[in-house]
């Protein structure tokens, strides 16, 4: 959850403070592009450290010939 919270504020550099988990969710809802860009980001590393694409290492499921992914909103 701090790591989400980092694309919601404001700072430039990366020094979580550790908040109230009422908090967590206000910042979060108050900047709904900051989750989006965190799961982008979150399925980006997989791709690359998991899958191993575009790297020089295989993949944990081995070498990586193709990927497909969806995404669906699962809002209330």
């Amino acid at each position: 959850m701090q790591s989400v919270l980092y694309f919601a504020d404001t700072q430039e550099t990366f020094s979580p403070k550790l908040r109230p988990e009422n908090e967590h969710y206000r910042l979060i809802a108050e900047n709904p592009v900051a989750g989006a860009r965190f799961f982008h980001f979150m399925v980006a590393m997989f791709i690359k450290h998991v899958l191993g694409v575009n790297q020089d290492h295989p993949g944990l499921f081995g070498k990586t010939a193709a990927y497909y992914a969806t995404v669906e909103q699962q809002g209330d």
